[in-house]
């Protein structure tokens, strides 16, 4: 670097006088910073060491007119915090609920609900007439309501 007599760099509109090391790592950062954003928004081409091939990197940073026209997707619905909050606690007020039910009745919601085993093959595993399960089922349904209310 070539001497001179002062070094001076502009931060925030305000010109700084500096140390010639200071001056030095400062524009180079900045040389840097500006090599990355052009690289960024520009891509770039590489060499492949071993088959000598060149290669190009597109661009990091990509216009939604150009993915649209490339026909990608993008969901419409925007994940909302207080709707995912409230449903993992409404969970949460059920799994305890259900832990206050009896054996029996914890058991039937967990086959036909977290199992998804069928009304028909649940009453034959129990033993009983599909029409008492779903009595049954009617009840235990009702006692969780009214918990969860």
């Amino acid at each position: 670097m070539k001497e001179r007599e002062k070094y001076i760099i502009v931060i925030s509109g305000e010109a700084i006088e500096v140390t010639p090391e200071v001056y030095e790592v400062y524009y180079r950062a900045e040389r840097k910073e500006r090599h990355f954003m052009y690289e960024l928004k520009a891509g770039r081409s590489r060499v492949d060491k071993v088959t000598g091939e060149k290669i190009f990197l597109p661009s990091l940073e990509d216009s939604y007119d150009r993915l649209v026209e490339a026909s990608m997707q993008f969901d419409d619905c925007i994940y909302d915090l207080e709707e995912e909050v409230l449903s993992i606690l409404m969970v949460e007020r059920l799994n305890q609920a259900i832990a206050t039910l009896s054996f029996e009745e914890a058991e039937i919601i967990r086959q036909l609900y977290y199992e998804e085993v069928s009304e028909m093959k649940l009453a034959e595993r129990l033993g009983m007439p599909r029409r008492t399960l779903r009595d049954k089922k009617k009840r235990i349904l009702e006692k969780l309501r009214k918990m969860l209310l």
